[in-house]
């Protein structure tokens, strides 16, 4: 009977991070490369969280069929996959139309490690894209997963380039996270990753089917 109100929860905060994050970059203003400065900052950090949060369920799932000698839910992720084509689409088109609009692809093409890790980003993007766009390949879990996978990649060094290889306060300063953040960002990863095998192994979190 509650478990809307964690459902809601758990949809509303992340959507709430994650546009924060996209419009506290937009603060910094000419300090970000224009490859990834732009007004449109809230809506693509939101979009990508949407991708990433879609690639996480059949990541998971392929690992946990394997870990835990289970059967694919290859129908459910195939489905899954459609919707994260058109989803990508959306996302690829908005990107492409905001460079183009706000004149920013010169800097692509510059030999700089901003030009590199841009080109980086959207192979990673684009690729699941190209695996995506086949009804057959939707329903091959080895490019479902390698979709997930690239997409998962492509998020991330998104964050990556727009808070710190494309962040240029001043000239020759850059900034890099101590070991400390860094230690502090592998140990919450380690702690979910922990959590999650706990509630697998000792609670019904797995359908009693594939038990």
């Amino acid at each position: 009977k509650v478990l809307f109100v964690f459902i809601a929860i758990g949809i509303l905060l992340p959507t709430m991070h994650q546009s924060s994050l996209g419009t506290l970059a937009t603060v910094f203003g000419h300090q970000i490369s224009p490859l990834w400065q732009t007004q449109l900052l809230p809506a693509l950090f939101l979009i990508t969280a949407l991708l990433m949060g879609f690639a996480i369920v059949p990541f998971e799932g392929v690992l946990a069929a394997l870990g835990f000698h289970q059967p694919m839910e290859t129908s459910l992720f195939g489905k899954l996959s459609r919707f994260v084509f058109f989803v990508l689409v959306a996302y690829l088109v908005m990107r492409v139309v905001d460079l183009t609009v706000r004149g920013a692809w010169g800097y692509a093409f510059e030999g700089t490690l901003d030009a590199l890790m841009f080109w980086v980003e959207m192979a990673l993007f684009v690729f699941p894209l190209v695996l995506l766009a086949s009804a057959k390949n939707r329903t091959n879990i080895r490019w479902i997963f390698v979709s997930a996978i690239c997409l998962l990649l492509a998020g991330s060094i998104y964050r990556i380039n727009t808070y710190l290889i494309g962040y240029h306060p001043a000239e020759g300063w850059t900034y890099y996270p101590s070991v400390s953040e860094i230690m502090v960002t592998v140990g919450i990863f380690s702690l979910e990753v922990v959590l999650y095998l706990i509630f697998v192994k000792r609670l019904p979190v797995l359908h009693k089917a594939h038990a």
